[in-house]
């Protein structure tokens, strides 16, 4: 039986659903304009579908690889796209909620192994979407790749999965 066999629709909107909020989560936590924000907001699809390839046993991830998982992926990166900087505290609650949620699924549905590279690879995406552009910078110059609040955030993030930060 296979992983896509074994979750369900509603398990899968889970999965694509929570690496969405997440790093939608860490993307908000520190505006970064709009040009900043919509890169965020690209490496979200991209950092998901990359960590699916890099765990290619993983039937969890593989589900990613379908064409409509790819395009509800796209879907819903592209449904929170905004040009003003959204309220932390308006998305981070939904979001962490959904982190425990998804760690509860796996748990059930998962080994403890193939979990993990699950919450490890949100956890890196999250880590890929805050480094993507720098925070404080004036035309280019200075700033800090990672700001001290999407720090923040992504550990949030790993504990709501129940997981570690990569080391």
């Amino acid at each position: 039986m296979t992983m896509q066999s074994q979750l369900t629709d509603d398990e899968t909107t889970l999965l694509i659903r929570t690496a969405v909020m997440a790093g939608m989560t860490v993307a908000v936590s520190k505006w970064s304009g709009k040009t900043g924000t919509l890169a965020e907001f690209e490496v979200i699809g991209k950092g998901l579908r990359d960590a699916a390839r890099a765990y290619p046993n993983n039937p969890i991830l593989a589900v990613l690889e379908s064409d409509t998982n790819k395009k509800a992926l796209a879907d819903m990166v592209n449904q929170f796209q905004t040009d003003a900087p959204m309220n932390l505290q308006d998305v981070k609650p939904f979001a962490l909620r959904r982190c425990d949620e998804l760690a509860e699924m796996l748990t059930a549905k998962a080994s403890p192994e193939q979990a993990d590279e699950v919450k490890q690879a949100i956890v890196v995406m999250c880590q890929r979407i805050a480094e993507e552009s720098k925070e404080g910078d004036f035309l280019g110059f200075g700033g800090k790749r990672v700001s001290p609040e999407e720090t923040a955030v992504i550990g949030e993030v790993a504990r709501a999965l129940k997981t570690t930060l990569p080391a």
